[in-house]
């Protein structure tokens, strides 16, 4: 499942966690009913939790990847860095040079 750095942009980190464990709970037919007791937690807290009204818990990542014998961080949405998303004529700096990639290993100059 790939998401577009745009559509991240638009949704809250708690609604693409949402997001993700309900298509991998789908993907392992596991119900927010038989779920949610698993995650030490009522049926109507996951499901906000999915819908991204409630925020989830460092605890709650790990439990539910734990859960979906996924890797956790896998739940985590990830941006890319300002280099990858902004167009050229936004990393010129004000005097007119390209901006270094901000993943760069940069060093001081002497």
């Amino acid at each position: 499942m790939t998401l577009q750095p745009e559509a991240l942009v638009d949704r809250s980190i708690d609604e693409q966690i949402g997001e993700r464990v309900h298509h991998l709970m789908w993907k392992a037919r596991i119900t927010q009913t038989a779920m949610a007791p698993r995650m030490g937690m009522a049926q109507s807290a996951l499901s906000k939790k999915l819908r991204g009204a409630i925020t989830w818990t460092a605890r709650d990542i790990v439990a539910a990847a734990a859960i979906l014998n996924v890797d956790a961080g896998s739940l985590l949405p990830t941006l890319g860095s300002p280099a990858e998303t902004e167009g050229p004529q936004q990393r010129i700096a004000a005097g007119g040079q390209a901006l270094p990639r901000l993943d760069s290993n940069q060093q001081p100059s002497d």
